[in-house]
């Protein structure tokens, strides 16, 4: 065998039963004592990331006040392990539903109160993306939400969805660019093998509301669109 699948074969036998064990944590701390999930989440990932054989580097700066709509590039498994790792406050998120079918991912999941949407279904879609914004309005929540709506297939940016824009414009809640560089080299969509190495995560400048009156839906998605590329490196 190649080197490669030895190191992510042992990589495996110690990753999937170690998130287990720490996921059943989380789900324990969600019921006896929720507002721990949080700190507790970012210890976890901070862990599992060091178990994956990733070197993490952070540039810029979560910010201490304000709630935001997260948004940032999606290319592999490892970003649902990267975003926590810099986010500051309480938080959930819009996912596919196709998440909720995996057992001990499902009730993790849930116990973030994570919101499922089904990508092909538009009504389900509408619903999710309506269910998110109550949240912002009545739990003070930051919502992370992925707006490419899959992972890359080709390490480039696909062209992002609507849905995440009008719930911004909604809710009147800023975005919270955050770009992921080095996370598809990790492992891609269509590669079996893991390749440890660096990841860069780079918190952007919110994009506040004063400016989505002049901005318009379309040029909330571009400025968006703009700031993901750059803070990922692909621009």
């Amino acid at each position: 065998m190649k080197t490669d699948v030895w190191v992510t074969i042992a990589i495996s036998i110690i990753a999937v039963p170690l998130f287990i064990i720490l996921a059943i944590i989380l789900m324990i701390a969600s019921i006896i004592a929720r507002p721990l999930i949080f700190p507790m989440a970012k210890i976890v990932v901070r862990i599992m990331l060091v178990v994956l054989g990733i070197r993490l580097k952070i540039e810029g700066s979560f910010p201490d006040k304000g709630q935001y709509i997260i948004m940032s590039n999606h290319c592999s498994f490892i970003d649902v392990l990267l975003l926590p790792a810099v986010i500051k406050g309480k938080y959930t998120a819009v996912v596919a539903l196709y998440n909720f079918k995996y057992p001990v991912w499902k009730q993790l999941l849930l116990s973030f109160k994570v919101i499922p949407i089904d990508r092909y279904n538009r009504t389900h879609a509408v619903n999710g993306i309506q269910t998110a914004e109550e949240v912002i309005k009545t739990k003070g929540y930051h919502v992370i939400l992925l707006p490419e709506g899959g992972r890359t297939e080709t390490g480039k940016m696909k062209p992002l969805k609507k849905g995440g824009f009008h719930m911004a414009i909604n809710t009147n809640t800023p975005i919270l660019p955050i770009g992921l560089e080095g996370a598809y080299e990790y492992k891609p969509f269509h590669r079996k093998t893991f390749k440890p190495g660096k990841v860069i995560v780079r918190v952007g400048d919110p994009i506040t509301t004063d400016r989505y009156e002049s901005l318009g839906l379309d040029g909330l998605l571009r400025e968006t669109e703009l700031n993901l590329k750059t803070l990922s490196g692909e621009v």
